[in-house]
């Protein structure tokens, strides 16, 4: 039942090109993931239903920064913290000891999101119970260090069921 597939993106690649993907792909939804593959977020076509004209703008900004103002929170662009010349500075400092203090807890929190997240080990109704509960489209399956090794969305659900009725 799980896709053991997960297309994902970086926070720092543009929301239009997280848009163009999941066009090209034919999928829903993105996962956000930083350096180390641990999901930070979930980039869907239901976060474009905001975007009028006096916005449009918006998806030029990174799918971090952008998923955080739709969300109204403030994202840290964490990937650009060790770039070279940034490290040492006033700055940095400034940002890491900020992060130091407020770093979110919960899946999703670095860019204003609840992510309920899934372990291989759940079962299919409690999966269920997940989504319904949560008046959500999609889980993501993670491992003990929150990196994603599959999704079950709304729709692989209906179709098992679907094949076990026929």
């Amino acid at each position: 039942l799980i896709s053991y597939s997960v297309e994902g993106v970086h926070p720092e690649t543009p929301a239009v090109e997280a848009m163009a993907s999941m066009s090209r792909k034919r999928i829903s939804s993105l996962a956000v993931l930083d350096a180390n593959g641990k999901i930070l977020g979930n980039f869907s076509q239901s976060d474009m239903r905001t975007i009028i004209s006096s916005n449009f703008g918006a998806l030029a900004l990174p799918v971090g920064e952008y998923l955080a103002h739709e969300n109204r929170v403030e994202f840290v662009g964490f990937n650009r913290l060790h770039e070279e010349g940034v490290e040492g500075t006033a700055g940095h400092k400034f940002v890491m000891d900020r992060v130091a203090r407020k770093r979110p807890v919960t899946p999703g929190g670095e860019v204003g999101q609840e992510l309920v997240l899934a372990r291989k080990s759940d079962s299919l109704s409690g999966v269920i119970d997940m989504l319904v509960t949560n008046r959500i489209h999609r889980v993501y399956v993670v491992d003990e260090s929150d990196v994603p090794i599959g999704v079950i969305t709304c729709t692989d659900i209906l179709k098992k069921l679907l094949q076990v009725a026929t």
